[in-house]
């Protein structure tokens, strides 16, 4: 079972919604982010995870709990599954 958790950053300085959903799996990883931008619930519906279950709450996040999750799952920032982590060399 797949389940969407709603987060709410609310609106932009420009008035753009600032919400989505976070999708996880039946173990409690989080598979993926979807943003809902003015579609809504709809966006759930259209995305890979149209079979995950939404919660009935929705949790109030800060802008930039939303703005990272939004860059991650759309390419600004690598998955965190692909980032690799090496000691820093100094020079």
């Amino acid at each position: 079972m797949t389940l969407a958790i709603h987060i709410n950053a609310g609106n932009s300085k420009n008035g753009n919604p600032r919400r989505g959903w976070f999708i996880f799996d039946s173990l409690g990883t989080c598979l993926d982010f979807i943003d809902e931008g003015f579609q809504g619930v709809d966006s759930l519906r259209e995305s890979a995870y149209s079979n995950a279950v939404p919660s009935n709450i929705s949790i109030d996040v800060e802008p930039r709990v939303y703005r990272d999750a939004y860059n991650q799952a759309y390419g600004s920032l690598p998955s965190v599954k692909s980032q690799t982590f090496s000691k820093r060399v100094r020079r």
